[in-house]
């Protein structure tokens, strides 16, 4: 991985942390389609099943499985943007503060439509000012596929409660309801680690994604 910290803007921040934790826990949820089997949802059919009408089966879906699905590009030159930083952790120090039994990580993985892009970003000028007034927030890093293409959050909250708030805000919400029409596709999974386990790498996080079906909702 390359850690090239480069000055990040907050509207790019922001664009990155559209898709932040729109689902709970690590259960699988449904794919959007897209149409034939060569788009980037549900292959040639409309249903969640194991033929050739998903993207997490055998068929010829976009979902998580063989064949012309995103999700199989594998980028060796990952850039991260952001290190793990926030109010409750940095590399020096490690978690700050009065250390917890548990913490909620985050991580997301979205691809922007090139011809949106701008308007992605100019679209969630306000969410990085957002996240950084959510109380409860401990870490977040951010990195960038320059092969692949896929933008990636990695974030570390207090609770489920305090990453709820962020994700529940109006100006989070406005913005998750243009999502679909920006982005090809996207995947979001949260999971509960003790304190011995911060910081949280890419790699983890990345297996966690593989590991997720493709969110119709992000």
């Amino acid at each position: 991985m390359t850690k090239t910290h480069v000055p990040v803007t907050a509207a790019l921040l922001a664009a990155c942390l559209l898709v932040a934790c729109e689902t709970g826990g690590d259960e699988p949820i449904d794919e959007a389609g897209d149409g034939d089997g060569d788009g980037d949802g549900d292959g040639d059919g409309d249903g969640d099943g194991d033929g050739d009408g998903d993207g997490d089966g055998d068929g010829d879906g976009d979902g998580d499985g063989d064949g012309d699905s995103p999700y199989g590009c594998v980028d060796p030159e990952l850039t991260e943007l952001r290190p793990l930083v926030g109010p409750g952790y940095n590399a020096e120090e490690g978690l700050t503060g009065e250390l917890q039994d548990s913490y909620l990580v985050h991580s997301t993985q979205i691809l922007v439509r090139p011809e949106y892009f701008d308007a992605f970003i100019e679209l969630n000028e306000a969410i990085f000012v957002e996240l950084e007034q959510t109380e409860g927030l401990i870490a977040y890093a951010i990195a960038f596929e320059p092969n692949c293409g896929f933008s990636r959050t990695l974030g570390i909250w207090a609770d489920a409660a305090s990453m709820y708030a962020f994700v529940g805000s109006q100006i989070h919400a406005d913005a998750m309801a243009q999502a679909p029409q920006l982005s090809f596709t996207g995947k979001v999974v949260n999971w509960e680690v003790s304190a011995d386990e911060v910081p949280i790498t890419w790699e983890q996080a990345m297996m966690r994604l593989d590991a997720t079906d493709v969110s119709g909702v992000y």
